[in-house]
């Protein structure tokens, strides 16, 4: 292994860690709050549901198939 490698390795867990640390809570919510008073949040949650039911029936399509093939 070559200290190359090694260096650029050190820079990527260091940025990684840097990420992990990062308390995201307060961006999260402020940014509900500004789609809430813009009036945005209801549809990109409606969009979300959708999206996630569409998911669970492929999902069960595919569980479907798998007992059909076995």
């Amino acid at each position: 292994i070559n200290a190359e490698y090694m260096g650029d390795r050190r820079k990527k867990w260091t940025s990684e860690n840097a990420r992990r640390r990062h308390n995201y809570i307060p961006f999260v919510v402020e940014l509900l709050r500004f789609l809430s008073e813009k009036g945005k949040l209801p549809a990109l949650q409606a969009a979300a549901l959708e999206k996630t039911k569409e998911e669970r029936a492929k999902e069960e399509q595919r569980e479907k198939a798998k007992k059909a093939a076995a």
